[in-house]
């Protein structure tokens, strides 16, 4: 009796380890799938904040004008270039769609990949920074 017993140990890891592993895996997987999508918020909130706030790019990277009074249409180019260049670092995503959409209150910047699985849209209102001074000062 005590000789037919002694291999099934070994029998049994090897049905067990590989169930093991793929749950490793498995959750290794995912934590690269949400550190993605946390990437890809992060972003697209950042990219539609200096959106919203940036009135003319220009040429220059970033250049913010807040004394100009009247409403300017944020720089359409720079944002969109901007986008295409932070998409090709995403680390795991290699398929993605991109949009920016630029309204009177908002500016939305909207990526997604995954095979549309991973859809992530962030927006930022569009404030007059200059115009918020002047109206707090006036108080």
């Amino acid at each position: 009796m005590r000789k037919s017993l002694k291999g099934y140990m070994t029998v049994e890891a090897s049905y067990v380890m590989p169930i093991v592993i793929f749950l490793y895996l498995l959750i290794i997987f995912c934590g690269f799938f949400l550190y993605n999508r946390c990437v890809m918020s992060q972003n697209n909130y950042l990219l539609a904040l200096r959106g919203s706030r940036f009135t003319n790019a220009g040429n220059n990277y970033g250049e913010v004008v807040y004394g100009d009074r009247k409403e300017k249409e944020p720089d359409r180019q720079y944002l969109d270039a901007r986008l295409q260049y932070t998409m090709r670092f995403y680390p795991f995503c290699r398929e993605t769609e991109s949009r920016v959409e630029i309204t009177q209150e908002n500016v939305i910047v909207e990526t997604g990949g995954y095979g549309g699985t991973l859809k992530i849209k962030k927006e930022a209102e569009r404030i007059n920074i200059a115009a918020i001074i002047e109206r707090t000062r006036k108080r």
